[in-house]
């Protein structure tokens, strides 16, 4: 039996769902202000003067302006708003002359109707965490987005506020970037302090570490670079929004895998903390949004370790559910060592030495000595570097072959042999897009994916053409490593995978459709021949990868399940382990929290093989350590102490580390045998200690 009630008055549309949930809807004169208060286990999460509605622009430049409401009604245990969907000519349309300037119309000055909108809303009753470990339960709602119009769209903007407690003074935002340079988003908001975005920008010139990039809202006038703005769900953006403070947790997700664009903003004059989702979809007049589901409860006391496990268990929920949805395997994060022929981050270019397979295999002995598992190489194939030495590198490729400069395939083929002789994975580099020097784009244009401005889409790099994947490019390209995973290789290192891939919608095709859906089919393809992913951005659809460059400073129990990077020589004239860019208890912090280190190193044409030493104590005993446990890091407790424990897969304690921790709490019925730090078998309880240290927890 439906017990929603719906009670519609001159100023507001009022809605209570059967969980308790309250939602209040603003009206003027008959026309929907929007969401405009909701109430979940009595917390208030929408700020006073501020409002969530959609917005939409047909793509011949209509503008939705205003909802007429025509009708609210119950609907299985939910309830449906329906309007008539006002809208206005823009004066700028989207379309453009030759001369690359937009068409100028003329405005429309009275609304007429475009079609209907529908807001359909619905209970949501949500159980979070492991069964055997820990469970919460949220009450909420879930809501989406009808349009039947007219005229042809293909985006619709989600943009309002969401602010436990109805106030953003003193909420702590819980939630993720896509360059872990930048940190994540871990922010106590303030009237008097910072402002705050999820945008990635730098300080122009900088490199790409986390004391270049401000964490202010990116604006031009700021003088602020913004490579990307509205950072795509689950392949840069993030995966789940927590808020909490004093009274209560809030708790925002979508569980459909889809393209969503999302950007989280706030400046000390705003009224709440923005929170806005861009949906896009191929080109049509109807279409109804993904759920997305808003959940709540009250928490008193709660400390920020319980919200950083809460937050985890509400990722794991959503990130299991894409990765059904995808068929993509979760792959686990390993230790490893990169090796850059030509230079991906800009810096040596050209090729690598023709002996560059030597000179790895020379190394594989020592990478074993140091407990790692795989070995990444740059790109091995042809590249614009062999023209433009100098000027361009790996990063620009032409294909995925392996060059008769190295010693081609049967070269290739024997190098893996010998990693896996030695127990390593090889793990390739790739990217999206190809050089626009590339024979097969030359003889494919067709391949290539266009702004819709109608200029190439390449990444913001200048230097590349992405391509579709549904164009026949995602067929020769799967065919290149088809042919190197016959020889051998273990898996992909997927660069710019937001940008050059995820983010891409085709505007030269009239579907419009985002390439995202066929990025994933590829992947799943990628992993029916055996290759394992790792991706450069932030998400659950393969390994993530945090770039080539120090990072030490982001969180890694916001980058969950994630490869750091350290140089190890080659770069900045030394290694990130001797100049305390990178020191023992940030490493041990870091594998604690399965975000293992990934080291690099350079290879230069006409440059001398370099071996290298011995990783100084005590950083190959702490790989070791991993190496022999990282298999039973299924589940993760963040304790307040600052110790972190982890379970199996079933939810049987398996692990506790100790991380600059004051003490240490062994878990009833266990004991904590040592396996690193301290030398001291722990019993059941709290214990006292300082320092780093592991353990192995044992049922008694």
């Amino acid at each position: 039996m439906n017990m929603s009630r719906i009670s519609h008055g001159t100023t507001s549309l009022e809605v209570k769902l059967p969980n308790g949930v309250e939602l209040r809807f603003g009206l003027a004169g008959g026309l929907l202000q929007g969401l405009t208060q909701a109430t979940v286990d009595g917390l208030p999460l929408i700020a006073p003067e501020s409002a969530r509605l959609p917005y939409l622009e047909t793509r011949d430049s209509w503008q939705v302006t205003g909802y007429r409401v025509s009708d609210a009604r119950l609907e299985d245990e939910g309830v449906v708003l329906e309007a008539q969907a006002l809208g206005t000519k823009t004066g700028m349309g989207r379309k453009i002359d030759v001369f690359e300037s937009p068409y100028i119309t003329t405005p429309r000055r009275n609304p007429v109707t475009l079609g209907t909108f529908r807001w359909h809303i619905a209970p949501a009753t949500v159980t979070l965490g492991h069964p055997a470990m820990r469970q919460n339960t949220y009450h909420g709602f879930s809501y989406r987005y009808e349009f039947e119009l007219e005229r042809t769209f293909h985006c619709i903007l989600d943009s309002g506020t969401w602010e436990v407690g109805g106030d953003p003074e003193g909420v702590r935002m819980i939630s993720q970037r896509m360059n872990p340079a930048a940190g994540p988003l871990d922010f106590i908001v303030s009237h008097k302090g910072r402002c705050f975005s999820s945008a990635e920008s730098f300080l122009p010139g900088a490199g790409n570490d986390a004391t270049t990039v401000p964490d202010v809202p990116a604006d031009p006038s700021m003088g602020f670079i913004l490579p990307i703005q509205a950072q795509l769900r689950g392949a840069g953006g993030a995966l789940v929004d927590v808020q909490y403070k004093g009274q209560g947790i809030l708790i925002c997700y979508y569980e459909q895998a889809d393209y969503y664009r999302t950007l989280i903003e706030w400046r000390p004059d705003d009224v709440g903390i923005g929170h806005l989702d861009h949906h896009f979809f191929p080109l049509t007049r109807s279409y109804i949004t993904p759920a997305k589901t808003i959940l709540a409860a009250k928490s008193p006391d709660l400390t920020h370790a319980d919200a950083l496990n809460r937050w985890t268990d509400a990722w794991e929920h959503v990130a299991s559910a894409w990765r059904r949805q995808t068929g993509l395997s979760r792959v686990e994060p390993i230790m490893g060592l990169g090796l850059d022929c030509c230079g991906s981050v800009g810096r040596h270019h050209g090729s690598g030495p023709t002996d560059l397979f030597d000179r790895w295999e020379r190394r594989f002995d020592w990478m074993r000595g140091q407990a790692m598992e795989y070995i990444f190489i740059g790109g091995i194939g042809h590249h614009r570097g062999e023209e433009l030495p100098g000027a361009a590198n790996m990063c620009q490729p032409y294909d995925y072959s392996a060059r008769q400069r190295y010693g081609g395939p049967e070269r290739f083929g024997m190098f893996c042999q010998r990693a896996h002789a030695h127990g390593l994975k090889v793990i390739l580099w790739m990217n999206g897009a190809l050089s626009d020097w590339a024979p097969a784009l030359k003889a494919h244009p067709e391949w290539t994916l266009a702004y819709d401005s109608g200029m190439p889409w390449d990444g913001g790099y200048r230097i590349l053409r992405c391509c579709s994947l549904r164009k026949g490019f995602g067929q020769w390209l799967l065919e290149q490593f088809r042919r190197l995973k016959d020889l051998g290789l273990d898996g992909l290192f997927f660069d710019s995978y937001h940008n050059l891939a995820a983010m891409c919608i085709d505007f030269g095709d009239p579907t419009l459709t985002p390439q995202l859906f066929d990025l994933w089919k590829f992947q799943a393809q990628c992993e029916n021949l055996g290759l394992q992913w790792l991706i450069e951005s932030t998400g659950p659809l393969g390994v993530t990868s945090c770039g080539l460059w120090p990072q030490y400073t982001a969180s890694p129990e916001l980058n969950y399940w994630t490869h750091y990077r350290a140089i190890l020589h080659g770069d900045r004239g030394a290694s990130d382990l001797r100049n305390d860019h990178l020191t023992p208890n940030m490493f041990f912090r870091m594998l604690a929290n399965k975000a293992p280190i990934g080291f690099t190193v350079f290879e230069q044409a006409n440059a001398p093989f370099e071996g290298l030493p011995n990783l100084p104590e005590p950083y190959p005993t702490m790989q070791r350590l991993y190496r022999d446990v990282h298999d039973m890091m299924q589940v993760r407790t963040i304790h307040e102490d600052g110790s972190i424990a982890w379970a199996d897969a079933d939810g049987r304690w398996q692990l506790l580390f100790a991380v600059d921790s004051d003490r240490v709490t062994v878990p009833p019925g266990h004991l904590a045998k040592p396996l690193f730090g301290i030398d001291r078998t722990l019993s059941a309880g709290t214990h006292d200690l300082s320092g780093i240290a592991a353990w192995r927890l044992t049922a008694i």
